[in-house]
């Protein structure tokens, strides 16, 4: 009886402990309120102890009893106490999907932290969270700030996203998807974090989920905390998303030539007119911190077979998208020796033009 009253109270103690990470590994700490707002987590770069009224646990993606912490009630307890804002709304059109709740994410609301920020999501340092998905800087940082080399061109960051949550239940990753402003092909073509393998059709346009946060790595273990946790990684990923969007840069990509600058306007729309008459238009901009694999070569060459997949199906990777990968960068080698042999040949109806 004594150790069964240990093992719940151990239980207990790690659910009320708040974690996430920049970019993959979980860790938390509870932290004094230094703002408006209540603060309530952290995101950093490495695994470590939570610490809360002077005790330490263990971090939950390391908790064995973590599949117990499961429930349909408490995960949704949970996102209502550090996101009220959300509400439930009905199920999008999305395979899989079971709940889904719709509400505001503006990560970037403080005024004098922008730059610090950004500046710690660069270094995968620590950043602190206030209700509702507010990034906020550590209090206690003592760590070097360097100037970044494109600070002048971050404005308007106060940007307030219209977000939607979709659960799939214990064992899948829930997917994040922005509704308003809309992150899609349509509105931003080269964007270089969209999951295109997660489509939900929503307010009537088919939307594809963020791509915030690796999911083989263990960023995401399951538990009551999964539901608010995705959300802080949505707001990592939207505040990266925003220098993304105010260093883009329209590039033309010539055959034979360097790349050429068209347009420098971090208001214009990435489908912009600029791309009209220039060959291979595309949007180049800067992303913050480490980069996670895409693609099907990266992904072989990143996740190990026993691995969760990248999918987010929590299935081993042999046993789940490895195969097709495969078949995807066989494709793409034989794509590429075919247009590598079309520039040996020349075309016979031109032959006479050549000398």
């Amino acid at each position: 009886m004594m150790k069964n009253a240990t093992i719940l109270a151990r239980i207990l103690a790690i659910v009320t402990v708040r974690e996430t990470k920049a970019t993959g590994t979980v860790t938390a700490k509870d932290t004094a309120a230094a703002t408006a707002g209540t603060a309530r987590g952290t995101a950093t770069a490495t695994v470590a102890p939570s610490t809360r009224q002077g005790r330490t646990e263990p971090p939950l993606a390391s908790c064995p009893f973590s599949a117990m912490l499961i429930s349909d009630g408490e995960t949704e307890n949970l996102l209502s106490r550090w996101y009220p804002r959300f509400a439930r709304i009905p199920v999008p059109e999305l395979a899989g999907a079971r709940r889904a709740w719709r509400g505001p994410l503006q990560p970037l609301v403080i005024a004098g932290e922008v730059n610090t920020i950004i500046s710690d999501l660069e270094a995968n340092a620590t950043v602190h969270f206030l209700d509702g998905g507010i990034l906020h800087h550590d209090p206690e940082c003592r760590r070097h700030h360097s100037d970044l080399w494109y600070a002048g061109q971050l404005r308007r960051m106060d940007v307030r996203f219209e977000i939607v949550l979709v659960d799939f239940g214990p064992d899948p990753h829930p997917q994040v998807f922005s509704v308003r402003p809309e992150i899609s092909t349509r509105t931003y073509p080269t964007h270089p974090h969209l999951r295109l393998d997660k489509i939900a059709r929503i307010d009537s346009k088919e939307l594809p989920a963020l791509c915030t946060y690796f999911t083989t790595d263990g960023s995401l273990p399951q538990g009551n905390l999964m539901l608010a946790r995705a959300l802080d990684f949505a707001s990592i990923y939207l505040a990266k998303h925003l220098v993304w969007l105010r260093t883009a840069t329209l590039m033309a990509f010539r055959p034979g030539c360097p790349p050429q600058e068209i347009a420098r306007d971090s208001g214009l729309a990435l489908h912009s007119p600029f791309c009209n008459g220039n060959p291979n238009p595309r949007w180049v901009g800067h992303w913050p911190g480490p980069v996670t694999p895409h693609g099907a070569a990266e992904m072989l060459k990143a996740i190990h077979p026993s691995a969760e997949c990248s999918c987010g199906s929590r299935k081993a990777y042999r046993q789940c998208c490895r195969s097709a990968h495969e078949a995807a960068r066989r494709h793409a080698a034989e794509v590429t020796s075919r247009q590598v042999l079309a520039q040996l040949y020349v075309n016979p109806a031109r032959k006479g033009e050549h000398r």
